[in-house]
Formats: structure tokens, C-alpha cells, sequence
């Protein structure tokens, strides 16, 4: 084996040695930054994520087209909203979206059913804010439902029993 190959095999081993050594940590510092963004792109519905106007819009909505088939009472406090703690908005919408109405299941436009949706947050005391909740799929994979939610009003009568 001459002096240049071997100079040239062991050149080529630390190569390889640095590198991985500096792929390691390189990985290591690109998943925990992703890991990162990720945290910082996630919103709750605490964060105020729709628009007075749009839980107006939806409770006209709502009237004209669930009402019938479902008083708001059964939407509100925790006893339904826990039901859907931890998961996206855009899997509650989704649900709403493929199913309601029943005769008709998705006719109303996606923006209406994003409608729908604030004003069932608002009846849950979730905050509204400046901006619009947005009726873009990727976006709505980005909000959890979180609490805390407005605790359902007892009747006059079970009032009056205790």
C-alpha cells in the first residue's frame, strides 16, 4: 500500500466520521425545531380564533337550518364539548359538514358551516376575536378544541327541586 492511498482511505474514514457526526446533531436540531413550529402554528379555540360576526351569521344560519331537528341546549357546557376536547376544528366541522342536515347532508357552502361552527363555540362561552375563523381545511387542522366551557343552564323546574 503506498503513502497516498493510504493517506486517501483514511481521509476518506474521517469523512465519513465527520459527517455522521455532524448529521447527528444536524437531525437532532431539525426535529426538535419542526417539533417546534409545530407547537407555535397550533391554536386553541381559546385563542379567539373566530369573529362575532361569523357566530351572527351562524346563529341565523342555525335556526334556518338545524333548529328544527336540534335545540342549541343539547351543544352547550361540558358534558358535549368534552366529546370533542383534544380534536382539530377541522374534524368537528367535518362531522357537522358530512352528516347535517340530515335530509341534505353538505348543501350549505363550507363558509356557512365554519359559521355554524362559531356560533356553537360562542354558545359555549368560547371567546371571538378580530380575525375570521378561516374555512381552509389546513388552517382548521391547526385549531383544538380546548376548555373551558360554559357549564349548561339547569331548568327552572330542577332549580326550584333543590
Amino acid at each position: 500500500m503506498t503513502w497516498n492511498t493510504l493517506v486517501y482511505t483514511r481521509m476518506k474514514s474521517y469523512q465519513k466520521i465527520i459527517f455522521l457526526f455532524g448529521l447527528i446533531p444536524g437531525t437532532m436540531w431539525f426535529s426538535l425545531t419542526t417539533g417546534q413550529n409545530k407547537k407555535i402554528l397550533r391554536k386553541s379555540v381559546q385563542d379567539s380564533v373566530f369573529t362575532e360576526t361569523q357566530a351572527n351569521q351562524g346563529s341565523k344560519l342555525y335556526r334556518k337550518a338545524c333548529v328544527r331537528c336540534h335545540h342549541p341546549r343539547q351543544f352547550v357546557g361540558p358534558a358535549y364539548m368534552d366529546s370533542w376536547t383534544g380534536a382539530r376544528v377541522h374534524d368537528f366541522l367535518e362531522v357537522i359538514r358530512r352528516t347535517m342536515p340530515t335530509e341534505n347532508p353538505g348543501s350549505l357552502k363550507r363558509e356557512e358551516y365554519v359559521e355554524i361552527v362559531a356560533f356553537l363555540f360562542r354558545l359555549n362561552s368560547i371567546p371571538s376575536g378580530s380575525r375570521e375563523m378561516s374555512s381552509d381545511p389546513t388552517a382548521l387542522k391547526l385549531i383544538y378544541i380546548e376548555g373551558p366551557y360554559k357549564r349548561a343552564q339547569q331548568s327552572k323546574k330542577s332549580k326550584n327541586k333543590g
